[in-house]
């Protein structure tokens, strides 16, 4: 799993910087790489919690939801 930055986008009509809630990175999001989309960091809960992942014991989202990160 991999946080994804902040990013700075430009508003391709106006040519300056996308307000917050236009930017799509603006808020802090994890990739599930299983489901292949992006959870909001906070509250993380797996999408995909009773399928098999292969990712799951290194999966930042999966250890939020169950509580057993450090």
């Amino acid at each position: 799993m991999v946080t994804v930055p902040t990013m700075a986008a430009k508003d391709t009509k106006s040519g300056g910087a996308m307000s917050d809630a236009a930017n799509p990175f603006a808020k802090k999001t994890l990739y599930c790489q299983k489901s292949n989309r992006y959870i909001p960091a906070k509250g993380a809960k797996c999408p995909t919690p009773n399928d098999y992942c292969q990712t799951r014991t290194s999966c930042i989202i999966h250890r939020i939801d169950k509580g057993t990160l450090d």
